[in-house]
């Protein structure tokens, strides 16, 4: 799994920007979940496993910061990493202006950086799309473990790779 910091430095060597000048986003959907009717569970036993997993997989990834909605699945799925990483996850609001505002504070504060969002089937596509890496998407709710590797650079169009942050 330590191929993703491999494909984050070559994706900055095709942007058309020097390296220091690209913003790279890594979006992952939160990992498996505990089916429920209760509006924030926990993970299951496989998503807890799969958080950790999200660890080595970024191990050689420098982050300058985490972001996750608050809900318990969000924030579980990347609180590993941050606790590896020695950063604090920064919470931001879910609701209709996530996407946008989110993106904006990517850019303005990060630009340059890479940055981990968790985040969940229905945010990621329109966050993407914010970006400018669009058109929106939504993933299946059964769908768990794409990595969605954003490179932004000064001038260009973003690109979008989709990975696998565990198997």
């Amino acid at each position: 799994m330590k191929w993703v910091a491999t494909i984050v430095m070559m994706a900055a060597l095709v942007a058309p920007c020097a390296f220091a000048e690209l913003t790279t986003v890594l979006l992952v959907r939160h990992a498996e979940k505990v089916a429920t009717t209760d509006k924030d569970p926990d993970l299951t036993d496989d998503g807890h496993a799969h958080a950790r997993a999200l660890v080595e997989t970024l191990a050689r990834v420098d982050l300058a910061a985490i972001y996750s909605t608050p809900f318990t699945r969000t924030r579980d799925t990347v609180a590993p990493v941050a606790a590896a990483k020695g950063l604090e996850i920064t919470v931001v609001e879910a609701g209709p202006d996530l996407a946008t505002t989110l993106a904006r504070r990517i850019l303005e504060e990060h630009r340059g950086r890479t940055v981990l969002v968790s985040g969940h089937s229905n945010t990621l596509g329109p966050t993407l799309e914010a970006l400018g890496a669009g058109p929106s998407f939504e993933l299946d709710e059964s769908e768990y473990g794409d990595l969605f590797v954003c490179t932004i650079p000064e001038q260009g169009p973003p690109r979008v790779l989709r990975l696998k942050a565990w198997h």
